[in-house]
């Protein structure tokens, strides 16, 4: 389930970033800092919520 849920998700930045290429480069770079929060940010709820769950 995590695997498919990040891959689901870096195929969304990837599809926005090719869907977008009048932005430009510092927009681009905030996009995809925004992309590895979040990613970061579901590993430790995933994390989280698996401790609980023991």
């Amino acid at each position: 389930m995590r695997g498919k849920f990040i891959s689901g998700m870096m195929l969304g930045v990837a599809a926005g970033m090719m869907l977008s290429p009048q932005i430009d480069k510092k927009t681009k770079r905030k996009i995809k800092r925004s992309g590895k929060n979040m990613m970061n940010m579901a590993e430790d709820m995933y994390d989280n919520v698996r401790y609980f769950m023991k």
